[in-house]
């Protein structure tokens, strides 16, 4: 089993991220937030070394780091499909159609009209798509 090394100075990494976190707190415009790469690189040891000595050797908030380090190992959500044919339970005739339309909310409409549908199939898509008032 791998020991942890101490965070005391000796990792080339934790100089370098140390070095980069100085310079940037000498330039930092105040109240400005610390940039993500450094953040990023600062949980990377931290993972190593550990977080409480990474935040003490490096003057973090504990939390802010822990919260960065717990979030390295989480995967990205999967984008939902933009389109998905669901098969009508009933057969539909040959002169009807189905128009079903699925908001980013999660919003659904199905419209269930034969072929001529009366020109009632646009401003129903717009009334719920909110294009129009």
């Amino acid at each position: 089993m791998e020991q942890k090394r101490r965070a005391d100075g000796s990792s080339v990494a934790l100089a370098r991220v140390r070095t980069g976190i100085e310079a940037w707190r000498k330039t930092r415009k105040k109240r400005s937030q610390m940039p993500e790469d450094l953040w990023r690189a600062a949980a990377e040891i931290a993972r190593v070394h550990g977080v409480n000595p990474i935040a003490e050797a490096l003057h973090l908030n504990y939390y802010d780091l822990k919260r960065r380090v717990d979030g390295m190992g989480q995967k990205r959500p999967v984008p939902r499909p933009a389109f998905v044919e669901i098969p009508s339970a009933a057969p539909l005739a040959a002169s009807a159609c189905v128009v079903e339309m699925v908001r980013p909310d999660g919003a659904k409409m199905t419209i269930r009209m034969a072929a001529d549908g009366d020109g009632k199939l646009v401003p129903l898509s717009e009334a719920f798509w909110g294009r129009r008032a």
